[in-house]
């Protein structure tokens, strides 16, 4: 019997790859965002979340790096938390999304991608599509936008809702939706997104 097929029933106790799944999906990352910063390919990735793979110990700690967590994350039983995390400005990591798309139609930068574990995520945003294509997507949970500058248009299904500064929507994020920015210049965000403990899609 080979080492690594010794080792593999020891380490199959402390679920690898749907801790990395769980991971990825609380930080909304798709596996080409993870790619991105962890310098694995999206393949890698993917396999290691559905156990083909076993995780290698540099492996791990490129993604232990990109989800701002400790190796400890992987092989305990329960994982530990912090009384509180410092998100400093020049660590957040910006997420730009074309959904599918060429062009850019919002990019994120999360508050709170420090948190392994945070009961609702927090993002500054801005919203660069301008045209009425902008495509749909959408997320298990609840979403709360807050228009901080510019004005913003929210297509949820088939609705269309007119904001300007100051003002916010609180919406079913599960339902498909998108944005548009409706004049010219920054249009900027604040989100705060709820999970409804449902696994999201890759």
């Amino acid at each position: 019997m080979s080492a690594n097929l010794a080792i593999e029933p020891t380490l199959q106790r402390y679920d690898l790859g749907n801790k990395i799944r769980h991971l990825r999906r609380r930080k909304r990352m798709r596996l080409v965002d993870v790619q991105q910063h962890s310098g694995l390919s999206a393949s890698l990735i993917s396999k290691l979340e559905s156990c083909k793979l076993v995780p290698t110990l540099p492996t791990l700690m490129r993604l232990a790096n990109v989800f701002n967590v400790g190796l400890d994350f992987f092989f305990a039983d329960e994982p530990g938390g912090n009384s509180a995390i410092v998100m400093r400005r020049p660590d957040r990591i910006r997420l730009p999304e074309k959904l599918g798309g060429d062009d850019e139609i919002f990019n994120f930068e999360s508050l709170t991608f420090a948190v392994s574990e945070p009961p609702f995520e927090v993002f500054l945003g801005e919203i660069v599509a301008d045209s009425t294509a902008a495509r749909f997507h959408h997320h298990p949970g609840y979403e709360l936008l807050y228009v901080m500058t510019g004005e913003v248009e929210v297509h949820i299904a088939e609705d269309i809702h007119s904001l300007a500064a100051g003002d916010s929507i609180y919406f079913d994020s599960s339902t498909p939706h998108t944005y548009r920015k409706t004049v010219p210049g920054k249009c900027s965000v604040f989100v705060v997104v709820t999970d409804d403990n449902t696994e999201a899609t890759s």
